[in-house]
């Protein structure tokens, strides 16, 4: 990226500083991980215990 900023706001021969701005990528904390494991693990273990649905259908003439 490229960041562009005034060199000197205040004097008659104003300019533009063009500089590189360096971005890092986000990378989350082991924790961060754990938490996301763990509540994947909860919903599993909810939708696996949920067992299934089970419907009676009666058909009449």
């Amino acid at each position: 990226m490229i960041g562009a900023a005034r060199q000197n706001p205040d004097s008659r021969d104003d300019g533009f500083k063009l500089g590189a701005i360096t971005v890092s990528a986000a990378v989350p904390e082991p924790a961060t991980w754990a938490m996301m494991l763990i509540g994947f693990g909860f919903i599993g273990g909810a939708m696996r215990s949920r067992g299934k649905v089970r419907r009676r259908v009666a058909f009449t003439l």
